[in-house]
């Protein structure tokens, strides 16, 4: 008896297979021998591999096969051209003669007929047509066409060697062939094999294998595969391969076997469903009474449910055998991309054959995936789970799957260090929390919710349909819960007292939204602040009063909810609705019912179910100005129903939406600012929304009125706003309105009173004192920070410097106030640091101001040359001078500033005038002293990359910024030609250092 003929010996089991599962003993001395050559390669050894075992509490599943090994070769693939079509894609090996086991490709091909391989490898091949035809061999000489089919695979792997007919009928010619095969293939050098080569003539293959064989399991389906020779020969032979150390054969013969996995699924559930059908008829035929002819039927259908279970045994055997000998290992296997394989597999055989795979024998393989060390793996099993919860059948059976794997689920969504991962689990957690599975703790609720926030896009786009579910089971529902309740102990006060109250209350699901999301901005922006501020002051239990909020804190809660809104603008429909957010905001949510039925005219009733809290108010103004900022950008889908892509409509159909939401806000727009007036932090953000708006909307409604009403307040509010942020987003509606110069009568005016009362405001504060030596006490301090702080501002839009060079009868200007507070600079005063900083603001711009006049009157020609030097002169002091100690900020600023006026007036913008006067250079004393600066400047950042540098993570990352600064400026100077070429080499010598380009 031949071993094709054998029978499987599988203890427990109706079939048996050929040989008994001991590959990894049979290849010992092949592992020796290849351990040998791998140490003397300077390779890593399996067991080295080993040692990057994953640390799970279910390891001992998840652990690395021991039977294989070895590091990724370099994949370079064969650049000598084969000269025929046989050896395109493999490797070429030289064998003694003297082997029995091993033969050419040439030797064991007849000529005249093609192999399976040349045929596969043609992307047109008919791969239907070609199993058929092998199928008609192998019923005519099995061994053969079986051992086409071994040759067939091995090609595929690469080599151009065959198995002989010895070697194929020999009981263990399948280990003994191979590890000759392997001493050979080893003393080659790394090349890419067929199935994962990027080879045009290679590409077709893998596709085609698995097609091949997927097909052959199709066709043989009745009869051929339960012959006990086709099957067990291919799984005999498949998990030799498998289980070899040489990465080709191994990952080749695990393709083939996860492709015969799937194919024997789809007969397995099909054979299934065959059994079910046969066993209902069989009952149902029992049922009735007995007859002869009744007899011969029911005789007849047991014969079938007996030869219908017997080849579902049978199928379950083959699965079962495939899954023990072949995928077991190869799931741990050393290569990521043959684990990656096997998982995606496994997800779709428990899709396809649930009866069987839909078990926690098979799905811990999944779990202990979870640990991979690989991120693509992990990824992989993420994914699957997330197919498998989807599919309900399936979904009803991963209860204890789901308590055993959960806490990694968790950990994987909130902290895995690769972005993919993290985004597909948290896909699978939101999929779980939509159906009501509990997967995540109520701190893991949190955290995920927090992630809306995430400064990663890709992040924030995943969590928003879990912050989208959240929303709706934590604040919308129990608000709505809570309205109808408030309604029904109405209703029954009312009969009670025989009062006719509403059968039913109508509840304003647009309010409700509004305030629920405006509640969840508190918790998220609350939690978030708290969290940072925490980190950075190395506490545990610090809490954030939103009502108090630093500069600093503010910003970074603009941010969180403009990324929030931004994250679900295409998830919550009600955010698209600006007008009711507007009419929702100007309504007053501070006064009782009492108090607001009395001025109802003005401001709308308001329930109060829906009011707002003072915090949900302030998030929910700046939720609005980022709804309208994202309407502008990105368009309010009722607007796109038309457009192909969304994501980028044409400019005309933006433009037509912002003229829309401009003409909504016309109106809109000045009932919000009363509204919230006395509340700065609100003012910040509503005082932004100008620069949003088409201002030709209030021409065509010939609304001058309105405008009027609007620039007046942003003028009234500019000349007493103290928040750094109300005055840069009031000063950047101010340049926005007065670029409409269609509307300059109205426009002119207002800003020529605004630049008087902004001067004078500073020339007030100054007057009277020795700006450079006197003692500054803190209101002092507040006072001249806060009125230069309009000033720099101001003066970066329009021109204020004839007012400034005005000293009204007095012995100084404003202007040399700001030049005395240059002056005091020097002393490096930490407290002053602000006004130091818009102070030097001030100055460049304005001499920059008094430039841009040469270009309608050049008499000021002579007052721009004193001015120049003198502005010159003080920076030029805070940069090199000996004697100063200002602020290593304040220095790096001074030097932006004095190389920025070096370029104004070495530039050709005065040859037009005819006033080369004006022009010079920076001289070359100068320039060695910043060059030296500089060099100082890039030692001193070299110095906060040691490792021994006891300064704390911010204090150097804010160090490193003004180094940073300092060098940009010096590159900016060198390419603007105010310092000589020569002085690149200061910065070209740094090429390479890492202290200065991983910047």
């Amino acid at each position: 008896m031949t071993r094709s003929q054998k029978k499987p010996a599988s203890a427990g089991s109706s079939r048996s297979t050929l040989r008994s599962k001991t590959v990894p003993s049979l290849f010992a001395k092949q592992k020796s021998t290849a351990s040998k050559r791998r140490v003397q390669q300077e390779e890593v050894s399996s067991d080295e591999e080993q040692d990057d075992e994953l640390d799970s509490s279910d390891s001992s599943g998840s652990d690395y096969d021991s039977d294989v090994g070895t590091k990724k070769s370099s994949r370079k693939r064969q650049k000598t051209k084969e000269k025929t079509r046989r050896g395109r894609g493999a490797t070429n090996i030289t064998v003694s003669t003297s082997s029995q086991l091993l033969e050419p490709i040439s030797q064991s091909q007849p000529e005249q007929q093609e192999s399976l391989y040349d045929k596969i490898v043609d992307a047109t091949c008919n791969v239907e047509e070609l199993v058929s035809q092998w199928i008609e061999r192998y019923n005519e000489d099995r061994e053969t066409s079986l051992r086409e089919l071994v040759n067939f695979v091995l090609r595929c792997s690469g080599c151009s060697m065959a198995i002989t007919a010895m070697a194929f009928n020999e009981e263990d010619g399948s280990v003994e062939a191979l590890q000759e095969l392997q001493q050979e293939l080893v003393k080659l050098p790394g090349h890419d094999y067929p199935i994962v080569s990027k080879s045009k003539e290679d590409k077709p293959l893998k596709r085609n294998l698995q097609l091949f064989f997927a097909e052959l399991i199709d066709q043989t389906q009745h009869e051929a595969i339960y012959d006990g020779m086709l099957i067990e020969t291919l799984q005999n032979w498949l998990t030799t391969m498998s289980s070899s150390t040489y990465r080709p054969f191994r990952h080749t013969a695990t393709v083939v076997a996860l492709k015969l996995i799937s194919a024997l699924c789809i007969v397995g559930e099909n054979t299934k469903d065959e059994s079910v059908v046969a066993t209902r008829q069989l009952n149902a035929e029992q049922k009735k009474g007995g007859n002869s002819r009744n007899t011969q039927k029911l005789r007849l259908l047991k014969q079938k449910c007996t030869t219908v279970e017997r080849k579902l045994k049978d199928i379950q055997e083959f699965l079962g055998d495939f899954f023990n000998s072949i995928f077991v290992h190869r799931s741990r296997d050393v290569e990521s991309v043959i684990r990656t394989e096997c998982i995606k597999e496994l997800c779709h055989w428990m899709c396809t054959f649930k009866s069987f795979f839909v078990d926690n024998a098979y799905l811990r393989f999944l779990g202990w995936a979870f640990n991979d060390q690989n991120a693509n793996v992990r990824s992989e099993a993420v994914k699957s789970m997330a197919s498998l919860y989807r599919i309900e059948d399936i979904a009803n059976k991963l209860s204890a799957f789901t308590n055993r794997f959960k806490s990694r689920i968790e950990e994987m969504a909130l902290y895995d260090v690769d972005i993919n991962v993290r985004v597909h689990t948290i896909h699978l957690c939101s999929t779980l929390f939509k159906s009501n599975v509990q997967i995540l703790s109520e701190e893991g609720q949190m955290k995920l919710s927090s992630m809306i926030a995430s400064n990663i896009p890709r992040v924030r786009k995943s969590v928003a349909p879990f912050v989208k579910a959240i929303m709706e089971t934590n604040f919308i529902t129990p608000l709505k819960n809570e309205i109808n309740g408030a309604a029904s102990k109405t209703r029954g006060r009312g009969r009670k007292t025989n009062i006719t109250t509403a059968p039913t209350v109508n509840i304003n699901q647009t309010w409700v939204v509004f305030k629920s999301f405006a509640a969840f901005l508190v918790q998220q922006s609350t939690s978030i602040l708290e969290q940072e501020t925490n980190n950075e002051s190395g506490t545990d239990n610090m809490q954030v009063d939103l009502s108090s909020l630093t500069n600093v804190l503010i910003e970074k809660r603009s941010t969180i909810i403009t990324d929030v809104v931004e994250t679900l603008w295409v998830h919550i429909s009600e955010l698209q609705d600006y007008q009711a957010m507007c009419d929702y905001l100007i309504r007053d949510h501070s006064r009782s019912l009492g108090q607001q039925a009395d001025d109802q005219m003005d401001v709308g009733e308001i329930e109060e179910c829906y009011r707002l809290s003072e915090e949900e108010e302030v998030v929910l103004v700046n939720a609005l100005v980022a709804c309208l900022n994202t309407a502008v950008e990105r368009g309010l889908d009722k607007n796109l129903t038309e457009v192909k892509d969304k994501k980028h409509p044409d400019k005309s159909i933006l433009e037509e939406n912002k003229k829309e939401i401009s003409r909504y806000l016309v109106e809109a727009f000045p009932k919000l600012l009363s509204r919230h007036t006395d509340d700065a932090s609100k003012m910040t953000q509503l005082v932004s929304v100008p620069t949003l708006m088409d201002l030709n909307a209030y021409v065509e409604l010939r609304a001058e009125g309105e405008y009027e009403k609007l620039i007046q307040t942003l003028v009234n509010v500019y000349q007493n706003a103290m928040l750094k942020d109300l005055v840069v987003n009031c000063a950047e509606s101010l340049q926005h309105l007065s670029k409409a110069t269609y509307l300059s009568e109205v426009n002119d005016p207002r800003l020529a009173s605004l630049r008087e009362v902004v001067v004078g405001q500073v020339r007030e504060v100054c007057s009277g004192k020795d700006l450079v030596t006197t003692r500054y006490s803190t209101a002092l301090i507040h006072s001249i920070s806060v009125n230069m702080l309009r000033l720099a501002h101001l003066i970066s839009f329009t021109d204020p410097t004839a007012i400034m060079d005005d000293a009204q009868g007095m012995s100084m200007n404003v202007l040399d106030y700001v030049g005395a507070l240059v002056d005091r600079a020097a002393f490096g005063y930490e407290k002053e640091k602000n006004i130091a900083q818009f102070a030097m603001v001030v100055l460049s711009r304005y001499i920059m101001w008094k430039c841009n006049s040469l270009s309608y009157s050049s008499e000021a020609a002579a007052l721009i040359e004193r001015r120049r030097d003198w502005v010159i002169d003080k920076f030029t002091e805070l940069v090199v001078a000996a004697d100063v100690s200002p602020l290593p900020e304040i220095r790096a600023s001074a030097f932006g500033y004095l190389v920025d006026i070096y370029w104004l007036f070495s530039s050709d913008l005065f040859d037009s005038h005819n006033l080369a006067r004006l022009k010079t250079k920076c001289p070359a004393t100068l320039q060695q002293s910043c060059a030296q600066y500089v060099e100082n400047q890039i030692n001193s950042l070299k110095a906060l990359e040691d490792e021994n540098s006891k300064l704390k993570e911010a204090e150097k990352t804010a160090q490193k910024d003004i180094i940073l600064q300092i060098i940009t400026s010096f590159s900016r100077g060198i390419l603007m030609n105010v310092f000589d070429i020569s002085y690149a080499t200061t910065l070209l010598e740094q090429y390479g250092s890492k202290a200065i380009w991983k910047h």
